[in-house]
């Protein structure tokens, strides 16, 4: 069952954006525009970390278009990111890949990946073999310490 919080998700990354008006009134059923809205709606999405507020409007922190997010499989693997020198920056592995990048905090990816990778794997041990041997290799920044 989606949670309220994942509609609301879920209505905002649809409607490219949606107003705190919009938010208060499509979910909580509040028809007037306050300063109690903006209030309640950011006290409630003001903590996720994949939602942003700008001029008054929220947003679903993405990366890559949904053209692109389609092409990658939903299913366990590595992924990797890299930098415009082609050096290899974030390794990661996921259970579903098009989840994990559809979702990934890429805040710091943001500033300086310019493509990624994705590899499927068939089975958990697998994935996690790789992802180690690839971070091993390449010893990525944006790792540092988590190996």
């Amino acid at each position: 069952m989606e949670t309220l919080l994942e509609k609301i998700k879920d209505g905002i990354t649809a409607k490219n954006g949606l107003t705190t008006g919009e938010i208060a009134s499509n979910y909580f059923g509040i028809k007037t525009d306050s300063p109690a809205n903006d209030k309640l709606v950011s006290g409630i999405l003001g903590s996720e970390s994949q939602l942003y507020c700008e001029d008054g409007k929220w947003y679903a922190k993405t990366w890559m278009n949904t053209e692109e997010l389609e092409k990658i499989p939903q299913t366990l693997g590595v992924y990797g990111f890299y930098d415009k020198n082609k050096k290899v920056i974030f390794v990661g592995r996921a259970k579903n890949l098009r989840e994990e990048l559809a979702t990934i905090n890429v805040k710091n990816l943001h500033q300086t990946a310019v493509s990624y990778i994705v590899s499927p794997c068939n089975n958990e041990a697998s994935a996690a073999d790789i992802e180690k041997k690839l971070i091993e290799k390449h010893k990525p920044i944006l790792n540092a310490g988590l190996i």
